[in-house]
């Protein structure tokens, strides 16, 4: 039997789109905390996860936002580690970080957190990726991804019939180490700690350590790991913003693309 936790219910609404102007009129009538995941939202989904990078105006108008912390205040939340996360967008001055979903952050100290509890999953996640190492097809389309405090299979490029499988072995596996618990994401099954972090968790960071409340807090996010942040924020006010296809979701409005996205933060920081 699995140890994971209960599942938390699953949405129902459909997100209706994004009022224009909502964000802008936001930033002009209060300071607000833009938080916005990384891949799927201001980068690309890609075949090749190490390819991944911002899309130019994005970035670009992320660093300006950047530069008036007096106005707003921008972090980056992602499944990725921070290293790694740092190391894609190209950019750190002025901003905070939640990597690995809510396990490692950097706040306005700059100083590198991790979530409490995370060292006594060690043994556990040993042993998984010493699982990994011996029980992933080679040169089937699998990467592996070692976060450290967290593992990651990507099957994006993997063949169904070899992908089912293969993530059922892991997920029975990890399920069964009495301190790690399964995440599914797009494309991507990962072992992390159990009942330790989220995007939420990460949001909820975030707001005690600049002393901005819920219903000033903005998040954009793509995945369903971002539903944790969308489920938390929507009833407390906050600006929640699903992009992709229209799909039951926990956040109030959606968006279609990263290039919306990215627009949006061009407008953004034009108005700065």
């Amino acid at each position: 039997m699995s140890r994971n936790p209960p599942p938390t219910p699953d949405p129902i609404n459909i997100p209706t789109a994004l009022p224009p102007g909502l964000i802008a009129e936001r930033l002009a009538r209060t300071h607000p905390l833009l938080c916005l995941d990384f891949d799927g939202t201001i980068s690309e989904l890609t075949n090749d996860p190490w390819k991944a990078v911002p899309i130019p105006p994005a970035k670009n108008a992320i660093a300006e936002l950047a530069r008036h912390p007096r106005k707003i205040t921008v972090a980056i939340v992602s499944g990725r580690d921070l290293d790694t996360l740092i190391g894609l967008l190209g950019l750190r001055d002025g901003l905070m970080f939640a990597g690995t979903h809510g396990l490692e952050f950097i706040g306005r100290d700059g100083v590198r957190h991790h979530a409490p509890g995370v060292e006594r999953c060690a043994a556990d996640m040993k042993i998984v990726r010493e699982f990994l190492t011996k029980s992933i097809p080679k040169d089937r389309g699998f990467i592996i991804e070692d976060k450290g405090i967290a593992m990651t299979i990507n099957y994006r490029n993997a063949k169904p019939d070899d992908a089912r499988p293969t993530l059922e072995a892991f997920d029975n596996f990890v399920s069964n180490r009495p301190t790690l618990q399964v995440l599914h994401g797009k494309m991507v099954h990962e072992a992390i700690p159990r009942g330790i972090g989220g995007k939420g968790a990460a949001i909820e960071f975030f707001m005690r350590d600049t002393g901005i409340d819920a219903s000033n807090t903005i998040y954009i996010g793509d995945d369903t790991t971002d539903e944790d942040a969308f489920r938390m924020l929507a009833p407390r006010g906050g600006i929640t913003v699903m992009v992709g296809v229209a799909r039951a979701s926990f956040a109030e409005y959606r968006v279609d693309t990263p290039s919306v996205v990215s627009d949006l933060l061009v407008d953004l920081a034009f108005s700065m």
